[in-house]
Formats: C-alpha cells, sequence, structure tokens
C-alpha cells in the first residue's frame, strides 16, 4: 500500500494541520512525510512551523519532517507544490490547504486538478471538504476527518504547539484526584460556602491548606467528570532557570478543544480587576488555539455586570459567577457540550434547588479591628453571636441602617431541615420588603431586609418569627427613620385603566421603594394632593412636582405630554426616554388626544391604527388593573409591577451605557458599491429592548444608509444578519443563502440569517452579495 505524505502551510491556525496529521498517523498506509511550507514571518509562520516540527519529531518518529520555505506569488506557490511532489511520484500525496493567507490559498488552489493530491480544507465551524476540478469549476465535497485521534497526543506537547513563552519552557500539570463532590458541595453550603471548611468536614484538607487551590481542586474534579481525553490542574510553563514563567488552574483537552478554567474565590473585587482579570484571560485563550479554544471564568464571590459579561463573550470567555454558581453543572455542560453526566445527576439536582451564594463582606481578621467601611454589618454579625451565645436564643435581629433589618438564626443539627427553613424565611420576609441577601450559615441562617413597612409594626415581625420556631428578641427600639422614610402610596383614577397611568406607575415604583399602597379612586381629596408622602397620577388636574401631583389633562392638548412623561421628567429620565424610545412622543399623543385624531393627522384610518395598537398582552394588563381598587406591597400583582417597573428603567439606563462602550466598536462592510451593512460587535449579552433602541441609534447615526445590520447571535455561536426595515425586503433575502455550510437558520420570511460561527468579514461580504437580489437581476 503506498504511503502518505502530507503538505501543509505553518500558520498561527494550528489545529487543522494537527488534525491532518492524526488522521494520517492512523491510517494503515501511515504518514511518510510531513512536508512544512512557511513564509519568512518569523512569528506568524517561521515559529509555529518549529513547534509543529518538533512535536511531529517527538511523537511521530516514523514521520520525517522537511521544512519548506516559499514565495506568496501564487505561481511560484504552485511551481512549488509540482517539485515537491514529483520528488515521490508514487506516494498518496495530501495537501491541507488550511492556513496561510488568501495569495497563498489562490496559488496553493491552482494546483488542484493539476498535481496528483488530494486536497483538502477545513471550515471555521468544523466541517472537512476535498476539493476537486470538475468540468474545470473548483468544487468543494464534504469529508469525514476523525478530528478525536489528537487525543492521543500528550498535554504538555499541545501547550507547548499553542502557547507562546518569552522563553523555552517545559510545561508541568497534575492529575485532579478523584472528590466526593456532591458532599463535598453540601459542606459548603452549610459552611457559608467555605471550602477549607467543606474539606475538613469531609475529612480531605487539612486547617492550613488555602481555601483557593482547595477550590481549584474541586472544579477539576467537576471537570473530570465531563471526560475529557487530557486534564490538568495548576498546569505551569517553567523556565530553565525554573521560574514560572504561566499558571493555568484547570485545563483540559478533548478532540481539538481546549477548556481553560480560571478560578478565583476572592470576595467582590472592583471593575478595573475584574476588567484585568477578563483582558489576562482572554490573552491566554487566544494562545491556547483562537477559536478552538474555550475560557470560563469561575468567580462564585463576585457578580459581573453588563459590561463585564459581554466584554467576556467577545473574548470567547464564559462566565459563572455568583448568580449562576447553582448552576455550574449545567454551565459546564453547555461549554463541554455534552449532557450532565451521570455522575454529577445529584449534584445538580442538589445545586438547582439552591439560593445562589451570598453577598456578603469579608470577614476582619480581628474581631477588635473590623475594617472602617462596613462596620454596620460586621458588628450586627459580632452582636448576634454573642447574643445568641449568651441569652441561648434561636433568633436574634439588629436595625443595621434605619431601614434594613439584619437577623440571624442559629438551628441545633437534629432541627428543621435547612432548606425548608431558608423556602419558610423567603415566604415570610418576603412580604415586610425586599431580601438584600439570604445564606445558610454555619449555625443557621443569616438575611439582611430591607423594610418596607411601618417603623411601629414590630409586633408582626416578632409573630413572623415565632411561626419560625424561634425564641426572638428585637435588639434596641427600632429603627429611628428619618422624615422622608416614611410608607408612601400611588393614588390613581378608577374606572378604565390606561396604558398611560400604569406606565408611570411602573416608574414610581422603580425609582422609590418606600411606596408600599396603590389605590384607585374617583376624585382625589385637597388633603391628599397635599400630601407630599402621595403621588397623584392621572387624576387631580394638578402637576407639582415637590408635592408629587402628576396629571396632565389640565394642559392643551398640543403639545402633548401625559403623566407618564411628566414621571419620566420627574426621575430625570425623560431625556433618555426621548432619544431612545422613538414611540414615546406617539404614546403620549395617543394618551391626550385619541388614536382617530393622531390616525387623522397622519393620514392613516382610524381603524387601522387601533388593529395595529390592539394586542392581548395591554388588553389582559390593563384589564387586570381596572378591576383593582386597592393594591398593598405585599400582594404579588404589586410586586410584579416593581419587578416590571425596575426592568423598564434598568432598560432604559442602560441603553446610554450600551451606546457608550459600543460605539467605538461599530465597523461597516460594503459588499458592493454603495451597499452597506453595519456591524455592532460584543453585544451579545445586552437585553434586547435595549439592544433594540441602541441600535437604531447607532445606524442612525454611524451609518444612516445601512441595508442590513450584523450583530452577534444571542442564541448561538456565530453572527446574525437582519434585513433593515429601511432596506425593501425584495432588495436583500436571506433565502438565497439556504444549504450554505456556514449558516445555520434563515427565517422563512428572508430577513434573517444566522451562522454557525463568528466568520471573518470577507466572508459576511460574500454571504451578503449572495442574499443581494439587486446584483443578480439582469441590467
Amino acid at each position: 500500500m503506498p504511503h502518505h505524505r502530507l503538505i501543509v502551510v505553518a500558520s498561527e491556525q494550528i489545529w487543522p494541520n494537527l488534525y491532518s496529521i492524526e488522521w494520517l498517523v492512523g491510517e494503515p498506509a501511515g504518514l511518510a512525510s510531513l512536508e512544512i511550507l512557511h513564509t519568512a514571518d518569523a512569528h506568524r509562520s517561521i515559529q509555529p512551523a518549529r513547534r509543529l516540527q518538533r512535536l511531529v519529531e517527538r511523537n511521530h518518529s516514523g514521520t520525517v519532517v522537511h521544512m519548506h520555505p516559499i514565495d506568496m506569488q501564487p505561481a511560484r506557490l504552485y511551481e512549488k507544490m509540482a517539485s515537491i511532489v514529483a520528488g515521490d511520484p508514487k506516494a498518496r500525496w495530501v495537501v491541507n490547504l488550511t492556513g496561510g493567507n488568501k495569495l497563498i490559498a489562490i496559488g496553493l488552489s491552482q494546483a488542484v486538478g493539476k498535481v496528483p493530491a488530494q486536497f483538502i480544507y477545513r471550515e471555521i465551524d468544523g466541517a472537512w471538504y476535498e476539493f476537486r476540478r470538475e468540468n474545470g469549476l473548483l468544487t468543494g465535497f464534504p469529508i469525514a476527518i476523525p478530528e478525536d485521534r489528537v487525543n492521543s497526543l500528550p498535554l504538555d506537547e499541545l501547550l507547548s504547539l499553542h502557547f507562546s513563552t518569552q522563553h523555552d519552557v517545559r510545561w508541568e500539570g497534575r492529575d485532579p484526584r478523584c472528590l466526593p463532590l456532591e458532599q463535598l458541595f453540601r459542606a459548603a453550603y452549610s459552611n457559608e460556602w467555605d471550602w477549607r471548611d467543606a474539606f475538613q468536614t469531609c475529612g480531605l484538607g487539612d486547617a492550613g491548606a488555602a481555601a483557593g487551590a482547595l477550590f481549584e481542586e474541586v472544579i477539576a474534579a467537576l471537570a473530570s467528570a465531563f471526560q475529557p481525553a487530557s486534564i490538568w490542574l495548576n498546569a505551569k510553563a517553567i523556565t530553565a532557570e525554573g521560574r514560572v514563567e504561566t499558571e493555568l488552574d484547570v485545563v483540559t483537552h478533548d478532540s481539538g478543544i481546549i477548556v481553560y478554567l480560571d478560578c478565583k474565590l476572592a470576595l467582590q473585587e472592583d471593575k478595573a480587576a475584574l476588567i484585568q482579570q477578563i483582558r489576562d484571560a482572554g490573552s491566554a485563550l487566544r494562545a491556547l488555539g483562537g477559536s478552538n479554544a474555550r475560557g470560563v471564568l469561575i468567580r462564585p464571590n463576585c457578580t459581573f455586570d453588563d459590561i463585564q459579561r459581554s466584554y467576556a463573550a467577545s473574548l470567547n470567555l464564559a462566565v459563572i459567577d455568583r448568580s449562576r454558581f447553582t448552576s455550574i453543572v449545567e454551565e459546564l455542560a453547555r461549554i463541554y457540550r455534552k449532557p450532565v453526566p451521570d455522575a454529577l445527576r445529584g449534584l445538580n439536582e442538589f445545586l438547582r434547588t439552591q439560593p445562589a451564594p451570598p453577598s456578603r463582606p469579608s470577614r476582619p481578621t480581628s474581631e477588635e479591628s473590623p475594617p472602617e467601611e462596613i462596620p454596620g454589618i460586621l458588628n450586627a454579625d459580632r452582636w448576634s453571636d454573642q447574643t445568641l451565645t449568651r441569652n441561648q436564643r434561636t433568633w436574634t435581629a439588629v436595625w443595621v441602617t434605619p431601614n434594613i433589618l439584619y437577623v440571624r438564626h442559629y438551628e441545633p443539627e437534629s432541627a428543621l431541615d435547612r432548606h425548608i427553613l431558608t423556602r419558610r424565611a423567603e415566604n415570610y420576609w418576603g412580604q415586610f420588603g425586599q431580601i438584600l441577601d439570604l445564606s445558610l450559615a454555619r449555625r443557621g441562617l443569616t438575611l439582611r431586609l430591607l423594610l418596607k413597612v411601618r417603623a411601629n409594626n414590630l409586633g408582626l415581625l416578632e409573630n413572623t418569627l415565632r411561626r419560625m420556631q424561634g425564641n426572638f428578641s428585637l435588639a434596641g427600639n427600632g429603627p429611628i427613620r428619618p422624615p422622608d422614610a416614611r410608607p408612601r402610596r400611588i393614588i390613581t383614577h378608577s374606572g378604565n385603566a390606561h396604558a398611560d397611568e400604569i406606565a408611570a406607575i411602573l416608574v414610581a415604583l422603580a425609582a422609590d421603594d418606600r411606596i408600599m399602597e396603590i389605590r384607585r379612586v374617583r376624585e382625589v381629596s385637597e388633603d391628599e394632593l397635599r400630601d407630599p408622602t402621595t403621588y397623584v397620577v392621572d387624576i387631580g388636574r394638578r402637576h407639582d412636582r415637590n408635592l408629587k401631583n402628576f396629571d396632565h389633562h389640565q394642559f392643551p392638548a398640543e403639545p402633548s405630554t401625559c403623566s407618564f412623561l411628566l414621571m419620566l421628567e420627574h426621575f430625570e429620565l425623560l431625556d433618555d426616554a426621548k432619544r431612545y424610545w422613538p414611540w414615546i412622543e406617539t404614546f403620549a399623543r395617543i394618551d391626550a388626544i385619541g388614536a382617530a385624531t393622531v390616525a387623522q393627522t397622519a393620514g392613516f384610518p382610524a381603524e387601522r391604527l387601533n388593529d395595529l395598537l390592539a394586542n392581548p398582552i395591554e388588553l389582559a394588563f390593563t384589564s387586570y388593573f381596572s378591576q383593582i381598587d386597592r393594591l398593598e406591597g405585599h400582594h404579588p400583582f404589586f410586586r410584579a409591577l416593581v419587578d416590571m417597573g425596575k426592568r423598564l428603567v434598568s432598560d432604559l439606563k442602560s441603553c446610554r451605557r450600551e451606546e457608550d462602550r459600543l460605539a467605538p466598536l461599530v465597523r461597516t462592510l460594503e459588499w458592493s458599491p454603495g451597499a452597506r451593512a453595519i456591524v455592532i460587535p460584543s453585544a451579545r449579552h445586552v437585553p434586547p429592548a435595549v439592544y433594540s433602541a441602541v441600535s437604531r441609534i447607532l445606524v442612525r447615526e454611524r451609518c444612516p444608509d445601512a441595508r442590513a445590520i450584523v450583530a452577534e447571535d444571542p442564541r448561538g455561536e456565530g453572527w446574525a444578519i437582519m434585513r433593515l426595515d429601511t432596506c425593501p425586503p425584495e432588495s436583500l433575502d436571506f433565502r438565497r443563502l439556504q444549504g450554505d455550510p456556514s449558516i445555520v437558520f434563515v427565517h422563512a420570511s428572508g430577513f434573517l440569517a444566522t451562522t454557525r460561527a463568528m466568520l471573518p468579514d470577507n466572508l459576511l461580504c460574500e454571504l451578503l452579495r449572495r442574499a443581494d437580489i439587486d446584483r443578480h437581476r439582469p441590467s
């Protein structure tokens, strides 16, 4: 059987070459030689070529490696390849076209059908093709190349092959040990997520062990359960002098995919520190293989904001922070693209029923010298411990601010199940206000509650605690509230409810957490209009921000306003609302002068406008609200209104921040003269309402003639390409891309297509050219 010989182009794309090498080495005919073509570029071509040569010589002694410097002129490349193949015409030659730049690809592709060899290519989505000439045309045919054969390569060789360091290094790491993960997680949960205590409880560690190192062992054991081909804990690049150049917490490899898990147990860090960690992890990830590497930032004691999360995603880094830590098994399954292993099913079920780890300050090193910035919480913690011990009580509570109650609960080992206790705490305390954090402590549970009840309503608090099986003692005489901390209410009109006053109420609830009641009345009294603790909305024919009166019916019809706009103005949100909500002016006019008049002035049939405005969600919402006379803070619908209001206001406030972040990243593509698309990267984790508002502004101000918009697909791993409303549907139709291997989904109407991977600009332009109907019409 003739032996194989392989020709590759050395570039920073190492994995495609490695796949083809291991494929042919594993075939019965074997791989007699590897011919590496390289340019004069030391960093992009010569260094990868030498690293590839060293790997093959160490692991495949039967394969001879030859290095060939090349000129990037297509004609010279063709001559070089023809001369190499002519040196052994009886061999089975394979040419891997993946790698190098466009000039190299053009030169090598000219040899297809002329030089006796099999020409293969790996697409960015992982699909392999063989290129042949049929009737003079270059045609690609899908082929199967077993990529799992790279699993036999040692992890140190793979790291050396990909990771560039300033000095020659050797890689070392250690295998993770097998751990009783479910037992450990339960122990950590019972010990306030203290992993040192959890290891001691399970008899696996000593008091002197660093918590961070123990936590890395836990993560390595979790990753091992997904059965990667190889895994190292604390992988280190060590120089000849013994200095550690680089260290990776946990790194795994499977079928050419390297996963790097970066773990830190530190408490909430400042924004600059987290951004730097993201940047460092992104640099390490690029050195581990680019698109063939995945990174994971595991921070159980930190919460990433939207900007940090979006920045991490743009660098191909997943984030498992405090908010997602109890979903860590499912998150890792998504990252490894495997189902949850049987060995982790019990742990996963346990974690899914637990709250997220608490947000808590660092504990002082000495009880006599707590940090000055958080004395209230730490003093309350210490006071509670002393009171529990001295008075042999099961409950204590202390006011740490005029509005925040700090509660500690002691429960003997034989007492009520902590899971049930936590659920009871959530149910009971939710009626009094917002639980800022709730955690299971070593001796029970701890919670902080932002109260929304009257200051003298302490008897009800005590009764609640007694029902929770505790001997409760309230410290001090209760909170001392400043005058503006009194509970507040909203009054609006009875009868049919409208979107205007409901939207105004949502804004008020989001901005003022002291509101504890909504009343709907036929008439409002003068005393209520003069009461600064009462919001009077859409009734009373008075607008006075100081007295919180927000009615617009006394104003002229034009220019139109409404209670919603008055409330936004009161909380200094109106300017942003006018910028990011293009519908707000029409919303105000419809409420002020009616939909029929708006339609008439716009030359639009009133019946048609009413049909377009009607929707079942608003009808159901306003109908339900219309039946209410009084709504108190403990009612589920009241709490739902608060949540909706906070989402509405949060999205609006996020718009300017996201615009400032995304504007410098925007670029344009021109796929044919005058046909442009705007690209908005790093937007995958932007909420839909925010993305819609910000993208409209960016298109208007950065590329007003754009016909399409390209953004990261929020549901997949590639791009979402959308036709803009200003582009006629018959002008750009993505249904033309059906069947393309780089396309995952095309909408039935043709306005949207999504790609399998983050394609470069030249391939995006090619897809847009093919979807551009105007280009295909005869002139």
